[in-house]
């Protein structure tokens, strides 16, 4: 199981939900798929009206892995989705509590993730180099890598 299949599995259990992807018209990203580092025109343009102002939107990246037993390549591994509108923070309060709904206390098998339970939820936030808003939350997940 690569690290990228995983990121993949959770993506597209968040763009599976009609609920979610109403709310982010400028789509879910995952950090090192489709070669997404951050949300930027140049590398996630649907992220952008036909004006170049930002949409709502998210992006899911993996954090730090710890071993944790008793298997082998069981780990501790950390997801963050963060999720980002021009002004406000209504659209990413919203988003964040239903990717709180659609993750927590779920596994999900196509991503070899168990046990994923929200850690910290941050949602008032700026976001300088988009000049927009920005809220978080941070998952823990049990995986095998």
């Amino acid at each position: 199981m690569g690290i990228n299949t995983a990121r993949t599995a959770i993506t597209a259990v968040l763009s599976a939900d009609s609920t979610l992807t109403t709310l982010l018209t400028g789509g879910i990203y995952a950090v090192g798929v489709n070669n997404v580092g951050e949300i930027s025109r140049q590398s996630t343009p649907d992220a952008f009206d036909e004006n170049g102002e930002l949409l709502p939107c998210a992006l899911v990246k993996l954090e730090t892995a710890v071993p944790i037993g008793p298997h082998k390549r069981g780990a501790r591994q950390f997801l963050v989705v963060y999720v980002y509108q021009r002004a406000g923070h209504s659209v990413i309060n919203t988003a964040l509590d239903r990717i709180v709904d659609l993750l927590d206390e779920v596994d999900v098998p196509a991503a070899n993730a168990w046990e994923i339970r929200w850690a910290d939820l941050v949602t008032d936030l700026p976001e300088d180099s988009l000049d927009a808003s920005m809220g978080y939350v941070r998952f823990s997940l049990i995986v095998s890598l």
